[in-house]
């Protein structure tokens, strides 16, 4: 993700989409983050696709049918992959744009009486937007399988994380670990060993002696501003449902 496109700002959305590694769309998510750079699409797929090109089209709330394709730069399990968009045409980057700029305003695909019938069709079986407003929410609950460990190769696997923000989170497990320990931790998967984010525990959650431990409190060491973004995204989806 180069700097240009960590300026660019994103909207959280609900809009339904179709999509596939070709053109024939035979897959359905949602897309919860939208620029005009790039997207978190929502998939039940869970074969991590990154570095491969999807293709990616949407109904616009004028029944226009905004086509896009872009290459996944990570796939975050259970959740889906986030998609940086190729370069777009004028015309394209205009409808895009407005629909970001639409979103500042509130949500255009929301009122579903004045919306053409096919756009209000897809939109019908869409659950609701699923965020809030993060500032209001430094932590999330979260429920994220993971791999970590005490080198980059993040060697542990069958445990989760359960509570997440952009300074740290907390490992469920029950392996013993002392306070002052750095430890990394695999949040999703990314070609080139990114991904990847180290730490510092500052706690471990336990009952008593007597009992195993329950997890440990972990403290991000300074993040680049790419993963400080993709962070934000991961935040975003699992962020709670605003009030109807």
């Amino acid at each position: 993700m180069t700097e240009k496109r960590r300026k660019v700002e994103r909207v959280r959305t609900s809009i339904p989409v179709e999509w596939g590694v070709t053109r024939d769309y035979q897959r359905h998510g949602k897309l919860v983050s939208l620029s005009t750079k790039g997207c978190l699409l929502q998939t039940e797929h869970v074969e991590p696709l990154y570095g491969k090109t999807l293709h990616l089209r949407f109904p616009l709330p004028d029944d226009e049918w905004m086509t896009l394709q872009g290459r996944v730069i990570y796939y975050l399990r259970e959740v889906g992959f986030a998609v940086e968009f190729d370069e777009i045409p004028d015309a394209e980057h205009y409808l895009l744009a407005r629909l970001v700029e639409d979103y500042h305003n509130g949500d255009p695909y929301k009122s579903q009486d004045e919306l053409p019938l096919r756009v209000a069709a897809l939109l019908s079986d869409a659950p609701a937007p699923i965020f809030k407003e993060q500032r209001k929410q430094t932590r999330a609950k979260v429920s994220i399988n993971i791999n970590w460990g005490m080198t980059p190769d993040c060697e542990y696997s069958g445990d989760k994380v359960t509570s997440l923000s952009l300074t740290g989170c907390f490992i469920q497990t029950e392996r013993k670990l002392e306070e002052g320990m750095d430890v990394y931790i695999r949040l999703w998967e990314m070609p080139g060993g990114k991904g990847v984010f180290k730490g510092t525990v500052r706690y471990q959650l336990q009952l008593s002696p007597k009992h195993l431990p329950i997890g440990i409190g972990l403290e991000f060491h300074p993040l680049s501003p790419e993963d400080t973004t993709s962070l934000q995204d991961v935040l975003n989806f699992y962020g709670e449902s605003p009030p109807t």
